[in-house]
């Protein structure tokens, strides 16, 4: 018994160190974004930030389902047609990245 015990010990120990490495090859993303209309920009902006961060870490296009009401983009409202932005400084154009 006593034996198990350590060797299971050290299975954890190895499986923890695996699962830091980054290779999750069966992950799915499902990012959704119910809301319409322009008082709902921030939920927008929030969802397309989500789909941008999960680009950047690696994520294919593959395996992400993004749903999301396209009207803030084309939004007569929108000062920059054709873009939807996360802050103030619209540094990055998440609509378009």
């Amino acid at each position: 018994k006593a034996a198990r015990q350590g060797g299971g010990s050290a299975n954890r120990t190895e499986q923890s160190s695996r699962r830091g490495t980054g290779r999750h090859v069966d992950n799915w993303a499902v990012v959704v974004d119910t809301s319409r209309y322009w008082f709902n920009y921030r939920h927008v902006s929030n969802t397309l930030a989500v789909y941008r961060n999960l680009k950047r870490l690696g994520m294919p296009d593959s395996r992400i389902i993004l749903m999301l009401a396209d009207d803030m983009a084309c939004n007569s409202r929108n000062t920059e047609p054709g873009s939807v932005h996360a802050e103030n400084s619209r540094s990055v154009d998440l609509y378009g990245d």
